[in-house]
């Protein structure tokens, strides 16, 4: 009886220990099958420098973009002999690619300069510039110098690297204000390997380098450029806000990126002055912050990292680079 009683009791503890395994095993796989959002909530504020005035052109339908300039480089001394290159060809080039300004035409801009008798280098610095941006219309002027340009052996033991490199300083001003709102230094480097001879001949020769100052030059252009177009944010609209996608009518052709950050925002009455009754903005409701995932030519996808509000977007929602 005894011995009954005992083996009853273990098979009691066995089963609810098997039990008990199962109810957390099951616990365990419904944890794990709980979907971990990677959306933060939080403050979201608008970048640096935004104007409601932009938001007035949009709906006047106006152009939003800013007009920027490019004047000569100084400097043309360190190309002598190794290149012509035309440095503010190149950057005005690279600029309208990025699509973010209105770019003044160089024989405007050639045209205002002789009828003012004015040199195309050599004048040109802060204090001067709103002048010059305002006989050409600009809003942003940019102008720069040619610091370095030539090319050095590196011997190795059975060839040589070849470097050549350029390096520009630029600077960027708005017109209306005088402020410097760029001042930076550029490089680009090309290194060619040249096969030798025991002597140091070249084989096969290479006797035409301004190629390679021609690269060079492009290489610190760009490096400039990225930087002179992210001074104007890009501004967009959600075009399409399913359970499937979220797409913005910004893409390649204005210069996005996988990864690219932007605010979306949306826009409600006018905001009036107490006293004059003008209209000083408008009230803005900053909905959340979202990463461009995929590019197209004229669009974008984009998946939201952060949230500031529970309104889902909607097509015609605006949205802003950061």
């Amino acid at each position: 009886m005894i011995y009954n009683r005992f083996c009853f009791f273990c098979l009691n503890l066995l089963l609810m220990f098997l039990i008990g395994c199962s109810s957390g095993s099951s616990n365990v796989s419904k944890q794990a099958e709980l979907p971990k959002s990677s959306i933060k909530s939080g403050n979201i504020s608008m970048p640096s420098g935004w104007d409601d005035a932009t938001i007035d052109k949009i709906k006047a339908g106006e152009p939003i973009k800013k007009v920027l300039a490019v004047l000569d480089f100084e400097g043309y001394k360190f190309l002598k002999g190794k290149a012509d290159l035309k440095m503010s060809d190149m950057l005005t080039t690279s600029l309208v690619k990025s699509n973010r300004f209105e770019m003044v035409e160089r024989n405007k801009i050639d045209k205002v300069f002789k009828e003012q008798n004015l040199g195309m280098t050599g004048m040109i610095d802060e204090s001067s510039a709103a002048e010059v941006g305002k006989l050409l219309g600009a809003e942003y002027i940019v102008f720069g110098s040619i610091t370095y340009a030539d090319k050095v052996e590196e011997v190795k033991f059975s060839y040589k690297n070849i470097i050549t490199k350029i390096t520009i300083d630029v600077r960027a001003v708005n017109t209306t204000t005088g402020k410097i709102l760029l001042s930076e230094s550029s490089s680009g480097k090309v290194v060619t390997k040249v096969v030798t001879t025991g002597d140091g001949q070249i084989l096969g020769g290479m006797n035409d380098w301004s190629s390679t100052f021609a690269e060079a030059a492009r290489k610190a252009i760009e490096n400039v450029s990225v930087k002179i177009s992210k001074l104007e944010p890009l501004v967009g609209f959600v075009i399409n806000a399913d359970s499937n996608q979220t797409l913005i009518d910004v893409g390649e052709d204005q210069g996005v990126s996988i990864g690219d950050i932007f605010v979306a925002f949306s826009v409600g009455d006018e905001i009036l002055h107490p006293a004059t009754g003008k209209r000083i903005g408008w009230k803005k409701e900053i909905l959340r912050e979202v990463e461009i995932i995929s590019t197209e030519k004229t669009m974008s996808n984009v998946k939201t990292i952060k949230k500031q509000s529970s309104k889902q977007l909607q097509p015609g929602d605006y949205v802003i680079s950061r």
